[in-house]
């Protein structure tokens, strides 16, 4: 499958861990998240989306997590007016997602739970 996006490149989606060769995230993902980006009307910045079982792991992300399918993504989002603006078409567009606090993870896994949202909050 060749990469198609309106706003997002290849290289946004590629694991931190600095050693996988890269992959391509789900098309599915890539195009509910070029649909949030044209909602807003503004840039979308992922702080993580493909992850290896490695570098998942590094950074404490759960056994089965979406990340390391390239069906997950985490948009970068640190103050209240921006996550506004992104969970509007976020709850509209994807069945799974979970706020942090610099960051809001959305997926698209039909293994795991449907029509939840959780935080990262203590």
């Amino acid at each position: 499958m060749a990469f198609s996006s309106k706003y997002f490149k290849l290289a946004e989606f590629q694991c931190h861990c600095g050693k996988c060769a890269p992959s391509e995230p789900s098309p599915e993902l890539v195009s509910k998240l070029d649909q949030v980006r044209g909602a807003v009307g503004e840039p979308v910045v992922l702080s993580s989306a493909i992850r290896c079982k490695d570098y998942n792991d590094k950074v404490g992300g759960v056994g089965d997590s979406a990340h390391v399918l390239g069906q997950a993504a985490d948009i970068a989002c640190s103050d209240s007016v921006t996550r506004y603006k992104l969970l509007h078409p976020i709850v509209n567009l994807f069945q799974r997602y979970g706020i942090g606090k610099t960051f809001i993870h959305v997926d698209v896994s039909t293994t795991l739970d449907q029509h939840v949202v959780w935080t990262y909050y203590p």
